[in-house]
């Protein structure tokens, strides 16, 4: 539920922020999820922590 009282909507939009160039890149995920609580590097992949999909 969000801020205003109205059911979230999860996105598939990955973004990232380039800082040689100093600019956002999106790409897409095939599944949309939201409410991440963090983000985590392990053996060099990036793994995102928490989460919820549509409807939760």
């Amino acid at each position: 539920m969000g801020y205003n009282g109205k059911p979230s909507t999860p996105s598939n939009a990955i973004w990232r922020y380039n800082l040689e160039t100093n600019t956002w890149q999106i790409s897409h995920s095939e599944k949309a999820t939201m409410d991440h609580r963090g983000l985590l590097v392990l053996d060099g992949k990036l793994l995102t922590i928490g989460g919820m999909a549509e409807n939760q």
